[in-house]
């Protein structure tokens, strides 16, 4: 949401990073970020701690986000450019990953840049799931990978090269992978 803020504005992006300068007790420390632009603070997004969400509303997630308007206002716009889409059939694929509950999905996305897909054209966090009694002290995170390529349409052999190419990195790392 605020990188899609920044890049609707400014044509540019922020980085989300572990967060390190905002320690308040009423937000979550694992489902946190620091938000920075060119290595500056300017925010932070956040999950309100478990047990204050809980005294306002169990089945509800409650996030807050704090950004210095200033800073996001300083930031200069970048030039528009434009590419042309693809003419060829894009595919969408969804891959979860079960992690440690208190690994945080910054590690997971270093995993896919590490892979370095060059059909990659982009990957979306769909769902992270939690529960205790299904996967004790693990969650599941699951992201949609879509992949196109702009000179023709990727064989089912190029998918899955690709695909083998990103779990292998996610196995790696030690993550356990669902398809």
């Amino acid at each position: 949401m605020i990188n899609s803020i920044v890049f609707l504005n400014k044509n540019d992006q922020v980085q989300m990073c572990d967060n390190e300068s905002y320690k308040y007790n009423w937000i979550s420390t694992i489902n946190s970020a620091e938000v920075k632009y060119n290595d500056k603070s300017i925010g932070y997004i956040a999950e309100l701690d478990i047990n204050i969400k809980d005294n306002i509303d169990k089945k509800s997630n409650i996030v807050v986000i704090e950004l210095n308007l200033d800073d996001l206002n300083n930031i200069t716009e970048k030039k528009k450019t434009f590419k042309e889409f693809s003419k060829y059939q894009a595919v969408e694929i969804d891959i979860s990953v079960i992690v440690d509950k208190s690994e945080k999905y910054s590690s997971v996305e270093k995993c896919i840049k590490n892979v370095n897909i060059e059909d990659l054209l982009k990957y979306e966090l769909i769902d992270i799931f939690e529960d205790q009694k299904i996967l004790l002290n693990k969650k599941s995170i699951t992201i949609r990978f879509t992949l196109v390529s702009d000179n023709h349409t990727l064989s089912s052999e190029e998918i899955n090269d690709d695909l083998e190419r990103l779990i292998s990195e996610f196995e790696k790392n030690g993550y356990i992978v669902k398809r």
